[in-house]
């Protein structure tokens, strides 16, 4: 029943978003034609106001917030001013390779980051091998990244929080957005209905085919690639105080590879995420929600005579509770909540038409208990004390802990530090055959044989205001225990009795190092230079018996901003990033054996690739319409890569059977000065 109704939301909601899609232009025209042009320069000067303010700015806790709209003006990746892909330009922050869907957070795993609508976990947020997210930007008001200073309320995860936090302000007119770029279009409409409700309706369709097709070419059949996606949000304000929020969220890929002969490939997957949201504002502050997410993704093969597939899925529905309130004449500030969330998991197996080894559903529950007090010393030294209960069950499985978390926040010498120190649990892992972070990476709860993983951290932050200027510097380190690693391959799928747990491996180890960014935020010229320092080191016995570089450790990680304003039109923007090269295991010995070819490999993550870097531009037009000049225009032409410089994602060796050679080849990244143009219109 569960799996009808998935199919069922994700069909109404992607044929809605399609015929909005359609039907927007029309709507957009005749609502422009209907506005009055002095009440819109009134506007117009309000939003760029609230662009540049809320463009990007580091809070406190050194939590990093910004608005999608102000990504206008920068690079683009394929057209699209992707907030995920903004993120990845930060200090710290960091993936495995261009086409990785991921995002590390100072050296933890991609499955150690929370990301979330409003609270409700998005359990694979990305489109076409992470080119870039499903998130269309101008849906959301802002998104926040907070690193490794965290509250009580923190989700349970051991890495960092990205939240996304669609628009909710009750609109008086209609507004829009939408962006025609070269791999996909898409729009966000705002709607009022009524002085208290209002609904945002955004969906993206693609075209990759039509200008990226060569991209994604093996070079032994036809490749296509289609997606779409569609977000909604309906905000009821009751009062001043109180207010109702509906989200919901549905994506839709599907990646095939037709081959000339009798075999073809089929990768696909999907996001289902929705939630009731309620907000009380006022003496004591609530709110509590509702949430569902799914997450399902499948590789299937179609040979001839056979069909296999290789399916996995993972849905989770719970409520979520948060409060707030000051005692003794504001001095003290008390935060409680809890979260219970049930977990269905179909563990990755294999279904084919002679049959299969798909182990049946396992069902868990976790929970989430916290509170946490704010002791307010003086204006300018407070301290966050709290604690929180953690832990899962279920038929056969129980686990809870205790997570203690103290943060000290002061100023000093006009800067503002923090210290903090808090325990972390995470009661879900995610194994898979690629550290790139393939949509088939499967998850799969804590057990008796794969305990919950575990980190102590410890962080110091400081934040440098000046002017124009911010500085921030943040240093951390922390121990993690219970950490996965998959050691078995795709043919182990095909054993009889298969069980990802079996061909899991537990270790060990550490993240540490140091993050570093210096922000200018006014004036014609703004961006920032950054650099960030990291290990991740992990110990597993059956790869080595000393610590080893994680494939998410980046040692050097070298950024550098910049934006250039050009009267009132003009925006030039870019960007240079240099990382160090990443770990791979290398191999030793390649040998053949019949006409099989043997390689043999060397220690774990033992060898490092050469290192990246790359220079990527882009410039901004923006004008406003001469008759309607309500309606803003940008036209963005964006080039990654802009020296073509031939970044190794992946090394291996081939055998030449006319040559009877073996010889050593590296696939380069496919980002080597590649343009996109993109246009987008907003009201």
């Amino acid at each position: 029943m569960r799996h009808i109704g998935n199919k069922i939301f994700h069909g109404i909601f992607l044929k809605a978003g399609r015929t909005l899609f359609l039907l927007a232009f029309l709507l957009s025209v005749f609502s422009v034609s209907g506005q009055d042009t002095v009440i819109h320069r009134e506007i117009h000067e309000i939003t760029i106001g609230a662009e540049k303010k809320h463009n990007v700015t580091i809070k406190d806790n050194n939590r990093i917030v910004f608005s999608p709209e102000g990504l206008s003006n920068t690079l683009r990746v394929f057209g699209e001013a992707d907030p995920m892909k903004y993120i990845l330009t930060l200090p710290g922050v960091s993936t495995s390779s261009d086409y990785a869907s991921g995002i590390s957070v100072q050296g933890c795993d991609y499955s150690q980051t929370f990301v979330g609508i409003a609270g409700a976990p998005i359990f694979f947020p990305y489109h076409l091998f992470g080119i870039f997210s499903v998130c269309n930007p101008t849906h959301f008001a802002d998104v926040s990244l907070e690193k490794s200073i965290h509250g009580a309320d923190f989700e349970n995860r051991l890495g960092g929080l990205i939240d996304l936090r669609p628009k909710q302000k009750i609109l008086k007119h209609l507004t829009g957005d939408f962006n025609v770029g070269m791999l996909a279009s898409g729009f966000t409409l705002g709607v009022p209905c009524g002085k208290k409700f209002s609904v945002y309706a955004s969906s993206r369709i693609s075209y990759i085919s039509l200008f990226y097709k060569k991209l994604l070419q093996t070079g032994r059949g036809e490749t296509m690639y289609n997606f779409q996606d569609a977000n909604l949000t309906a905000v009821y304000k009751f009062n001043y105080y109180n207010k109702l929020v509906f989200n919901a969220f549905v994506n839709n890929d599907d990646f095939s590879v037709n081959e000339t002969s009798a075999l073809n490939l089929n990768l696909y997957w999907k996001n289902s995420v929705s939630s009731f949201l309620f907000e009380h504002e006022g003496n004591f502050n609530f709110n509590t929600s509702v949430f569902y997410s799914g997450f399902s993704s499948g590789l299937r093969l179609l040979m001839s005579k056979n069909t296999v597939s290789v399916p996995s899925e993972i849905s989770a529905y719970g409520i979520n509770f948060n409060s707030s309130f000051f005692v003794l004449t504001d001095k003290i500030k008390i935060l409680s909540g809890f979260t219970v969330t049930n977990y269905a998991v179909q563990p990755q197996g294999v279904e084919s038409d002679f049959g299969g080894n798909l182990n049946p559903e396992i069902f868990d529950t976790e929970t989430k208990l916290y509170a946490e007090g704010v002791l307010f010393f003086s204006p300018k030294i407070n301290l966050h004390a709290g604690i929180k209960h953690s832990g899962i069950f279920n038929s056969d499985y129980c686990d809870g802990n205790f997570s203690p978390l103290l943060t000290l926040n002061f100023e000093a010498l006009t800067c503002k530090f923090s210290a903090h120190y808090s325990i972390y649990y995470q009661y879900l892992h995610q194994i898979g055959f690629s550290d790139v972070g393939l949509s088939t990476n499967s998850w799969i709860a804590a057990s008796g044989k794969l305990p919950p993983q575990k980190a102590n951290s410890f962080s110091l932050s400081c934040l440098k205001d000046f002017s124009d200027y911010q500085l921030q510097f943040e240093t951390y380190y922390k121990k993690v225990s219970s950490q996965s690693e998959f050691f078995g391959n795709i043919f182990d799928l095909f054993s009889k009795n298969y069980c990802a747990e079996n061909y899991t491996d537990t270790g060990n180890g550490y993240n540490s190092g140091f993050d570093l960014i210096f922000k200018k935020n006014g004036g014609k010229i703004t961006g920032y230079v950054g650099y960030a320092l990291g290990y991740a080191r992990r110990k597993f016995g059956k790869f080595s018996d000393g610590y080893l570089p994680s494939s998410n450790e980046v040692l050097h990680n070298a950024k550098v901003n910049l934006s250039v304003k050009i009267g009132r039109q003009w925006v030039l923007s870019s960007l240079f990033n240099y990382s160090y090269g990443r770990p791979v295991t290398p191999i030793k010995y390649v040998y053949m054996i019949g006409e099989k070819m043997i390689a043999e490999y060397g220690k774990h993550n033992s060898a490092r690739m050469k290192d990246y870097h790359r220079l990527d531009f882009a410039a901004t037009y923006r004008f406003c319409g001469k008759r309607h000049s309500l309606v803003t225009h940008n036209i963005n032409l964006s080039v990654l890569n802009v020296y073509g410089r031939k970044n190794t994602e992946l090394s291996y060796y081939k055998f030449y059977k006319e040559k009877n050679q073996i010889r050593y080849r590296e696939k380069t990244s496919l980002f080597r000065f590649l343009p996109s143009l993109s246009y987008s219109v907003n009201f």
